[in-house]
């Protein structure tokens, strides 16, 4: 009976969540920039109106949103949900990473809007590096997930969400390089 008990336990294996101060952290700062996004698109709002949709202040509060909101959103929450849905715990040194690069997400967006090279390709890197640390922890939560277990979470499905934002940042780089030129020509 004692080892019945202990094969039942040993295999209710189930993943910690990301530290409380992480999640929060990222939760906070997306609050922050969500608020930054409210007041940039307040700004915007007479060039909404007049429909002009390329000036600076609308660029920045849609890139505000994109990349100051949104990915510290969604890493907090991804972190804070997945490796349960998972069951498998992750490293919170690569949240804390991804954390700090995910910070100059508001910078990325200002530098956009105001067309700064400098300033877009170095919040960029810090963006870049931030997304990878996230995207590793999520790739080894995928890959640590036990295989003879029922998850919550689609493995493929969550490797594609984390591809697809990997390939967005890219394109985005791509399309602040090329500067809305012709592709072919």
């Amino acid at each position: 009976l004692q080892a019945r008990r202990t094969a039942l336990v040993s295999r209710a294996r189930v993943g910690t969540p990301a530290p409380f101060p992480l999640v929060a952290s990222f939760l906070v700062a997306g609050l922050v920039c969500w608020l930054l996004a409210a007041a940039a698109l307040l700004r915007a709002a007479p060039d909404l109106a007049h429909g002009w949709i390329d000036t600076p202040a609308t660029l920045l509060a849609v890139h505000l949103l994109a990349l100051g909101f949104l990915p510290l959103a969604v890493a907090g929450a991804a972190l804070h949900v997945l490796p349960t849905l998972l069951r498998s715990s992750g490293d919170p040194r690569r949240g804390w990473i991804g954390f700090a690069g995910l910070c100059a997400g508001p910078f990325l967006a200002v530098g956009i809007a105001r067309h700064q090279p400098q300033l877009t390709w170095i919040a960029a890197t810090f963006v870049g590096l931030g997304l990878v640390a996230l995207l590793l922890e999520i790739v080894l939560l995928v890959a640590r997930a036990p295989r003879d277990r029922t998850l919550l979470a689609s493995r493929l499905g969550v490797a594609a969400s984390g591809l697809h934002a990997l390939l967005a940042f890219l394109l985005g780089s791509l399309l602040f390089d090329r500067e809305w030129r012709p592709w072919l020509g």
